[in-house]
C-alpha cells in the first residue's frame, strides 16, 4: 500500500510540473489571441502589439510578463505550432567562377556547367565532380592556372597539382558554407524567431532551416535571399563646410 502511495504521489507531482510547463504556453497563447484580433490579419499590426506588451504582467500569479511568459514556454515545432522550413543552398559554382578569375576557358566553363548539372540531379561533391570534368575535358590541363594567383599564394602555389587546387577549393567552399551560415543565423534572429532549426546537410552545399511560428513567410524568404549591399558615402569634416555655412547665413542675414 505504501508503495502504491508513492507511486500516486509521483503521478500527482509529475501533473502539476506538466500543468506549470504549459500553462506558460496557455497565456501565451491568450497574449498572442488578443494579438491577432487586434491586428485582424495584419503581421506588422500584430508585431507592434505584442512588442509594446512585452514588458506588460501578463501571469499575475507569478507577476511575469509577456516576454518572460515566452522564454518560460515549451517550444513548440513545427507539426504543433507550423511555420516553415526552407533549404537553402550555397552556390558553389558561382564561388568556383570567380576564384577562377570569371575565365572563358571553353573547357573550365563546360566542366563547371557538368557539375552544375550532377549537382541538380542529386549529386553532393560539386567540387570533386567539377574537377573530374575538367581532367576528362583537358587530361593535360592545370587548375591552377585559374586558380593560383599572387592574392592566395600562401595557400595555392601555381604548380600545385589539380588534387591540390581541389583540397583548395573545397577549403574554400567550406569557408563560403560557414559564412553563409552565420549570416543566415543573425538574419533569422533578428528577425525575432523564437527557436530556429538550422542544420549543414554535410556532404553538400546546402543549409537546412526550420522556423516553428512564422506567419510572414513572404517576408521571412525575402530576408533570407537578400544580398548585402556595402555603400560608401562622402562625408565632409567641419572645417570644410563652416565657410560655406557662414557665407549662406550672411546672404539669408
Amino acid at each position: 500500500m505504501q508503495g502504491k502511495g508513492f507511486i500516486k504521489f509521483v503521478a500527482i507531482l509529475l501533473g502539476i510540473v506538466c500543468l506549470y510547463s504549459l500553462s506558460f504556453n496557455l497565456v501565451a497563447y491568450n497574449v498572442e489571441k488578443k494579438a491577432k484580433a487586434f491586428a485582424n490579419g495584419d503581421v506588422v499590426k500584430e508585431k507592434a502589439y505584442l512588442d509594446s506588451v512585452a514588458t506588460e504582467p501578463v501571469y499575475p500569479v507569478f507577476g511575469l510578463n509577456y516576454q518572460q511568459v515566452k522564454a518560460q514556454e515549451i517550444k513548440l515545432g513545427l507539426d504543433l505550432k507550423g511555420g516553415m522550413n526552407v533549404t537553402m543552398e550555397i552556390s558553389l559554382g558561382e564561388l568556383i567562377k570567380s576564384l577562377g578569375g570569371n575565365t572563358s576557358d571553353a573547357n573550365f566553363n563546360q566542366a563547371l556547367a557538368n557539375a552544375q548539372k550532377a549537382n541538380a540531379a542529386g549529386g553532393k561533391d560539386f567540387i570533386g565532380t567539377f574537377v573530374n570534368e575538367y581532367e576528362k575535358l583537358a587530361p593535360n590541363g592545370k587548375l591552377a592556372d585559374f586558380f593560383a594567383n599572387q592574392d592566395n599564394s600562401s595557400l595555392l602555389k601555381s604548380t600545385a597539382s589539380n588534387s591540390e587546387v581541389r583540397s583548395y577549393l573545397t577549403k574554400e567552399g567550406n569557408s563560403a558554407i560557414d559564412r553563409s551560415f552565420t549570416i543566415l543565423r543573425s538574419r533569422i534572429d533578428g528577425f525575432g524567431v523564437v527557436s530556429p532549426n538550422m542544420q549543414k546537410q554535410e556532404g553538400s552545399n546546402r543549409i537546412f532551416i526550420e522556423m516553428p511560428g512564422v506567419q510572414d513567410k513572404e517576408r521571412v524568404r525575402k530576408l533570407l535571399q537578400g544580398s548585402a549591399e556595402l555603400q560608401f558615402w562622402q562625408v565632409y569634416q567641419n572645417q570644410e563646410v563652416v565657410g560655406i555655412l557662414e557665407n549662406i547665413n550672411k546672404v539669408l542675414a
